[in-house]
């Protein structure tokens, strides 16, 4: 697959910039895209054609700074997953990995139940949230962006962020009240 996308390069001297980006956040790309596509086909198509968007504009992306570049690599790896699920998905469905945002720790199976309960709660909640308050949560609970980082990848101010934020927080914590449990903790 290297290949592919290293033939879409005008400039071969930017092979070593794209290897590095690739080497860096394939991972965490996939970890984005599959917070939205659980389907691993699916997931795997979107990751290719964000690597791809990448490579053609490798120029561009070499002279952001780190702190842009990082914003600019999660955003194609976002849009790549929401075109995937638009173009290729049947139904244009949104299915939520639950695997890839928390992963409990606990010893003791009761509370591994519990959790895991509580866990398939939080993330239908998030799913179910309207985009600007899932994006915000999942770009800082699932890939550690800044308030600040995903300001600049949203083309919001960091007080929308944190409000945007605090909302999706309030969201979760609303149903657990509603339904007598605890509150999430962020």
């Amino acid at each position: 697959m290297l290949t592919l996308y290293l033939s879409v390069i005008d400039n071969h001297d930017n092979d070593d910039d794209f290897l590095k980006i690739y080497n860096e956040y394939k991972y965490k790309m996939l970890k984005v895209i599959k917070s939205y596509i659980s389907d691993e086909q699916y997931a795997e198509n979107a990751l290719q054609s964000a690597f791809v968007g990448i490579a053609k504009n490798i120029d561009t992306v070499k002279r952001l700074s780190d702190e842009k570049k990082k914003i600019y690599i999660f955003k194609a790896a976002k849009n790549s997953a929401l075109n995937v699920i638009r173009d290729e998905m049947p139904n244009n469905t949104v299915p939520f990995n639950k695997r890839h945002l928390f992963t409990p720790s606990y010893d003791d199976v009761e509370k591994k139940a519990i959790q895991n309960d509580t866990l398939n709660r939080v993330l239908q909640i998030i799913k179910d949230m309207d985009e600007k308050y899932r994006d915000v949560l999942s770009l800082r609970l699932l890939c550690n962006l800044s308030f600040k980082e995903i300001s600049i990848a949203l083309g919001v101010p960091v007080t929308t962020v944190k409000d945007r934020y605090n909302k999706g927080i309030e969201i979760v914590n609303a149903f657990f009240k509603e339904n007598d449990n605890d509150k999430f903790s962020n």
